[in-house]
């Protein structure tokens, strides 16, 4: 742990319990001092409660035990959805290694590759496992003598063929076991479903070798009561973390449900709900006060329509509005409008990366243009942050009503342990309502304080 930091007592106690072996007068001998769960762990715990310190400290005591165990094999990894996500987990558990002389001195930590025991007799390595290519987990023995030698990490978006990967090349151990950990899934977590029942199906005393911990809020609870949040949150429940930082009602309510409560979610739903929308609407400030304002420009699936929203932060306020809809318009239309607002108004512009690709590289490399090409992640954060404004009342806009009959089709998507706006998954264009969020996000995420040069 880093100074001034210790593991909750929750913390210890959940490792103690996946570590649980049978007493030495165990009825079946061969199972005497056995873990208990060798069919495996799933824990279940909301956002931001530790789960990253509880899978680096328990394969942590892991690896070192296995090590120490003569003539054990040892072959440990963590996996997530991605190398990047995994790479999070690998920092947490080889921070010992690094701050610890008399571990440094023993092991071998090579970037993300993994770590080694310096001692070439000793056969152990920990290595970085990504979920999204299944092929690359297969036939991989892992074993850690009497610990835990794999956890895999966002069991809510796990395929079924990467968990059984890793299952498989568990098979063979008699005394190591996996831990799954996650928040709660959606209607498209299959794999986590399937072990939910498993798991459930274990605390009514049908599975014995399975574990199943699982920290949520009964639904005989209200959505915002305090102790809805103390049964979900076992940092809250401890002391560590105050009721009021955990319940974030900035978040729309069925994401709150879903990282807050802990309670199964949908993967889409309605973005702005109707009184959050309305209650954000106003009047726009002076022509003259709306300068080199930030444009985003979006169109619908079919091709249609392409729409320009504008957003410019006045006094720590976000005002947007849409400001034009062109009908099938040709691409030198679009390059000739976008030069005329730069020259105008000295716009910034921002885009989808996946929409419109040919006009945003045509501005950028052949005009000069000053823009941005959201990914997958900025659109996750511009989603998040222009929900947020609005119901802080940072947010106001003009009643448009483009914007306002597309509303309720804008449709979000679970994406990580966040959300985003779905074009594929809504209900009909939403071009305008996306390019607002676009353009939003970046006028409060940025402060544009200088006029940029433009080849006309």
């Amino acid at each position: 742990m880093g100074p001034g930091e210790s593991l909750d007592d929750w913390q210890v106690q959940l490792m103690r319990h996946i570590l649980e072996t049978y007493p030495p007068d165990w009825h079946d001998e061969a199972l005497r001092g056995k873990l208990r769960f060798r069919d495996g762990v799933l824990v279940l715990v909301p956002r931001q409660v530790g789960k990253t310190t509880i899978i680096g400290a328990l394969q942590f005591v892991s690896f070192l035990r296995s090590v120490a165990t003569p003539g054990a094999r040892t072959e440990m990894g963590c996996v997530a959805q991605t190398t990047t996500n995994a790479k999070v987990l690998f920092d947490r558990f080889k921070q010992p290694f690094h701050n610890v002389s008399a571990l440094s001195s023993r092991f071998k930590v090579t970037g993300y590759k993994g770590v080694y025991p310096k001692n070439k007799a000793v056969q152990a390595q920990f290595k970085v496992h990504a979920a999204d290519r299944s092929e690359k987990l297969q036939s991989i023995p892992f074993n850690a003598e009497g610990g835990v030698a794999i956890c895999l990490d966002e069991l809510h978006l796990q395929k079924p063929e990467s968990y059984a990967a890793i299952k498989l090349g568990l098979s063979a151990q008699q005394n190591t076991i996996m831990v799954s950990i996650s928040t709660a899934g959606d209607e498209n977590s299959t794999t986590l479903h399937q072990l939910e029942q498993y798991g459930n199906a274990a605390i009514a005393g049908e599975h014995e070798r399975f574990g199943f911990f699982n920290w949520h809020a009964p639904d005989t609870y209200e959505t915002y009561d305090p102790d809805a949040v103390r049964m979900a949150n076992p940092a809250v429940a401890c002391g560590r973390l105050s009721v009021e930082n955990a319940m974030d009602r900035t978040i729309p309510e069925h994401e709150y449900t879903r990282y807050v409560l802990n309670r199964t979610g949908q993967s889409e739903n309605v973005y702005m709900p109707a009184n959050v929308w309305l209650q954000a609407g106003g009047e726009m400030p002076p022509h003259e006060a709306f300068t080199r304002p930030i444009i985003a420009v979006e169109r619908t699936e079919n091709h249609e329509y392409v729409t320009f929203t504008a957003a410019k932060k006045i006094d720590n306020i976000i005002y947007t509005q849409v400001i034009a809809q062109l009908q099938y318009p040709e691409h030198d239309y679009l390059v000739k409008v976008c030069k005329q607002l730069y020259k105008e108004h000295r716009a910034f512009f921002v885009f989808d990366a996946q929409s419109m690709r040919e006009l945003h590289v045509d501005l950028r490399h052949k005009h000069h243009i000053p823009l941005e090409f959201f990914n997958a992640s900025q659109m996750a954060q511009a989603t998040a942050t222009t929900y947020a404004l609005a119901t802080t009342d940072r947010l106001v806009h003009n009643n448009d009503q483009i914007c306002t009959a597309q509303r309720p089709h804008v449709m979000t998507k679970s994406l990580g342990d966040g959300y985003r706006i779905s074009t594929h998954d809504s209900t009909g264009d939403i071009d305008a309502f996306k390019a607002t969020a676009m353009c939003v996000y970046w006028a409060e995420a940025t402060n544009i304080s200088k006029p940029h040069a433009i080849t006309i």
